[in-house]
């Protein structure tokens, strides 16, 4: 037993001095790494800028830039570049107000309306041609009927595509509609 006693104060006593030196051998405390932190931020100052009402309206018409405050991007180069050789500034945008959004939910409207009455005339155009087809017995005739009836699917899917276009254009002026808080009675 004492064999037990005297291998467990071998080990023991070792690991205690270790453990009491450990923080001795580091040489920083906690209250140290304070101290260097304070001394860290007081030799860096961060530019403060104070935001008014007068300098946040110059940002909102802005893009969002993820560069450097103060560089220019290289888009940003090239309008000022732009700019700086037509002499001439972007006209500033329509007050986008009820009247505004009315009317171009009105053409948005019309065009998707304008778009599925083509695309819907164009497919009973196409029934129409398939009937004829199967009413006429002469071969040549059929082939003439079948060349139309050729022509008017690659009408039909074009129309198809104009119909895709109007509605995401519609849906395009919904989502800027939502992002600019306009009230959805304007929207009807």
């Amino acid at each position: 037993m004492e064999k037990r006693y005297s291998i467990l104060r071998k080990m023991l006593i070792p690991l205690f001095l270790l453990c009491l030196g450990i923080p001795a051998v580091a040489g920083q405390t906690l209250a140290d790494l304070a101290k260097e932190e304070r001394e860290r931020r007081a030799n860096s100052k961060p530019k403060v800028r104070v935001l008014s009402n007068k300098s946040v309206e110059s940002f909102q018409k802005g893009s969002v830039s993820t560069g450097v405050y103060g560089e220019a991007t290289q888009g940003e180069k090239k309008e000022s570049q732009a700019e700086g050789q037509d002499g001439e500034k972007e006209k500033p945008a329509p007050e986008k107000d009820e009247r505004y959004w009315r009317e171009e939910f009105k053409k948005a409207g019309e065009e998707v309306k304008a778009a599925d009455n083509k695309s819907t005339l164009a497919q009973l155009q196409l029934n129409q041609l398939w009937n004829e087809f199967y009413r006429e017995d002469d071969g040549f005739f059929r082939e003439t009927i079948m060349k139309k009836i050729t022509d008017k699917n690659s009408e039909i899917e074009k129309l198809k595509k104009d119909l895709e276009e109007a509605q995401k254009a519609l849906d395009k002026l919904n989502k800027e509609a939502r992002q600019n808080n306009v009230p959805p009675g304007w929207l009807r």
